[in-house]
């Protein structure tokens, strides 16, 4: 379609992001389905003790996920060649070397990634009252058993 319509041929480089974002996104999904429907360990921030598994945790973690997925790949099929073609355009070259493209691949990968994979923490926050009622419940009464303060929220681990 982009070799018969002028209008669209600039963008043709951007091709292959959305069916590679949602492979990662899908994959992720299918993969963590189950943390979304039995729930992920769920702990205590004050002391660490689990409480139990949160199915609302789970969703939430499966969720930052796939977002996180979506975004891996931006640098390598969004970023890298928008470089590239801005290079080639400075320069007013038809096609750049094959060091110089794999250069600027390895240069936005190498900060490109950990960046993605940073937008979420590894250990993700729930406020209490949106955890079910039985590890609310639960969270509340260790601390009443403890003698401190009920924690406003609960931590899980998200995954990668």
């Amino acid at each position: 379609l982009s070799q018969r319509s002028p209008l669209l041929k600039p963008f043709a480089r951007f091709a292959p992001y959305p069916a590679v974002a949602l492979a990662n996104f899908l994959g992720s999904a299918c993969m963590r389905s189950s943390d979304a429907t039995r729930g992920v360990p769920v702990a205590d921030p004050a002391d660490g003790q689990p409480l139990g598994l949160s199915r609302a945790a789970g969703e939430r973690a499966v969720r930052d996920t796939c977002v996180t997925r979506l975004l891996m790949p931006v640098g390598n099929f969004l970023i890298v060649p928008a470089v590239v073609w801005l290079y080639t355009a400075a320069r007013r070259i038809r096609q750049p070397s094959l060091a110089t493209q794999v250069a600027v691949t390895a240069a936005v990968f190498s900060v490109w990634l950990p960046t993605a994979a940073s937008f979420y923490p590894p250990v993700g926050s729930l406020a209490l009252d949106e955890i079910e009622p039985h590890l609310r419940s639960e969270a509340e009464a260790r601390a009443r058993r403890a003698g401190r303060v009920v924690s406003p929220s609960v931590e899980y681990e998200r995954g990668v």
